[in-house]
Order: C-alpha cells, then sequence, then structure tokens
C-alpha cells in the first residue's frame, strides 16, 4: 500500500514542487495553526452575523490554507453556500471534486483506505476489498463508508474513463460459494454506483470464482478473512495527473 500512495503522491507532487522552485520558494512552509484558527474565527463570527459571501471564503479557508487541506469540510461550506445562492461556491465545488483527500502540507492521507490497490510498472493493475462477514454477501456499515469515501476521493479522482471487471470470492468454509462469490462481485457493483461512481468508469463484468485463487491460507481466521473479499481488476490503470497547485489556485473568494 505504501508503495501505491508514493504512486499518487509522486504524481501529485511533481507539478507543485517544480511550481515552488520557479517562484524561488521554498515548498510547504505553512503560516502558524494560531493565524489559520484566527481566520476560522472571524470568518465564522461574520457567518453568524448573516454574511453569506463569507461561508464559501471559510471554504476556501480550508481547502487553502497549509494547516488544513481539509477537503471535506470545504465541500460542506461550499454546499451550503450554494443553498444560499452562490455561483462562484458552485464553481469552486466542481473544482475540489477533482481533488483527493488532503492532509496538511499536501500530501495524501495514508491512514483511511479500505481499498487495496495493487500496482505494477506505474500502473493499478487491481483493487481489493476484504473482510466479508462470513457468508454475507456486502461489507459491514462501516467499511461501506470507508468505501464510499474512496469513491468520492480515490477513484473518482485517479481514475478517468475506465473499466473495472468485478470479481467476487469466497472462503473456503463458507456455504453456496459459486453464488456467494458472484452476489459479492454484484452487491459491490450496485455500491459503487449508488455511491458516485464517475459515469465514465464502466462495469463491464462481474463474476464469482467461489474459493478459487486464495490470497491467504484458509487454516487460520485471519486468512479466512483476506479471502472473503472482490478484486476489481481495471482494464487502463492509469493514474491521472493532478496539478493540486494549479487547481487550489482557481479557488475564488466572493
Amino acid at each position: 500500500m505504501k508503495k501505491v500512495i508514493l504512486l499518487f503522491t509522486i504524481i501529485l507532487g511533481f507539478n507543485l514542487f517544480s511550481d515552488n522552485l520557479k517562484n524561488n520558494e521554498i515548498p510547504f512552509i505553512s503560516s502558524s495553526y494560531d493565524e489559520f484558527f484566527q481566520k476560522v474565527e472571524k470568518l465564522e463570527e461574520k457567518i453568524k452575523n448573516g454574511d453569506k459571501k463569507a461561508i464559501n471564503n471559510l471554504g476556501n479557508l480550508y481547502a487553502k490554507d497549509e494547516n488544513s487541506r481539509n477537503i471535506p469540510k470545504a465541500k460542506e461550506y461550499y454546499r451550503l453556500a450554494i443553498k444560499n445562492g452562490s455561483e462562484i461556491a458552485r464553481k469552486n465545488l466542481e473544482i475540489v471534486n477533482k481533488l483527493p483527500k488532503l492532509c496538511p502540507e499536501r500530501s495524501i492521507c495514508e491512514n483511511w483506505t479500505t481499498i487495496r490497490f495493487v500496482e505494477k510498472d506505474g500502473k493499478i493493475v487491481k483493487m481489493i476489498i476484504r473482510g466479508f462477514p462470513i457468508d454475507k454477501e456486502e461489507v459491514n456499515k462501516t467499511e461501506k463508508q470507508a468505501i464510499k469515501e474512496e469513491i468520492e476521493y480515490m477513484l473518482n479522482v485517479f481514475f478517468e474513463n475506465e473499466e473495472f471487471e468485478i470479481v467476487g470470492y469466497a472462503d473456503k468454509t463458507e456455504n453456496n460459494k459459486n453464488k456467494l462469490s458472484l452476489l459479492r462481485a454484484e452487491k459491490m457493483s450496485e455500491f459503487l454506483k449508488q455511491n458516485g461512481l464517475r459515469k465514465d468508469i464502466k462495469i463491464t463484468k462481474m463474476i464469482g470464482k467461489g474459493s478459487e485463487n486464495p490470497i491467504d491460507t484458509n487454516d487460520t481466521v485471519e486468512g479466512r478473512y483476506n479471502n472473503r473479499r472482490v478484486e476489481i481488476l481495471l482494464k487502463n490503470g492509469k493514474v491521472k495527473e493532478i496539478d493540486i497547485s494549479k487547481l487550489l489556485n482557481q479557488l475564488r473568494d466572493e
């Protein structure tokens, strides 16, 4: 997983680092956290006093400030600003929808991926979702929420015009293994579509392979946990290049 995160980070970071060098700047120098929170408090006070423009501007602060990089929080404020009639916020939301989930200093947050990415020769060849409950066709509620975020901040950001083939698997102790593995593939396909997978990412095939091709031993609880899985095979696997600086610089205050 670290290797794949590095692949994504290199693609994100190259243009950013180059831009800083062009401007004779040292990358990733941030203002103090105190200054950031003071700015937040000022904008929150304006919002309380009825300043609707401050809603969009607070979204920009969360997205752009190097002490934050909180894209999910920024989206919340853009959506609220849109409800209050802001067209600028609508355009800003379109821009941040092209960004992954960031941590301070514009790195990718590494600790939240439920989907495991398998990389080969600079491309993603497949993604693995493990840990289905025994004899169940869907992952649990916690994992669903995590995967939903990863659709928004990984799949929809880094892949376009892609084709997925979804393959379900069971461990050897489960009942009706062939049927169950197919249901896992079908349910995952349905879940991806219902939770905002880009329309240009097509799911071309869903198949079940029972307990074939185990990735771990079936003799332990942990091994069986790993074998209860869905694999998403990618036709192209090309990771889209993203210039974070360029996108963030397009965000506009009101």
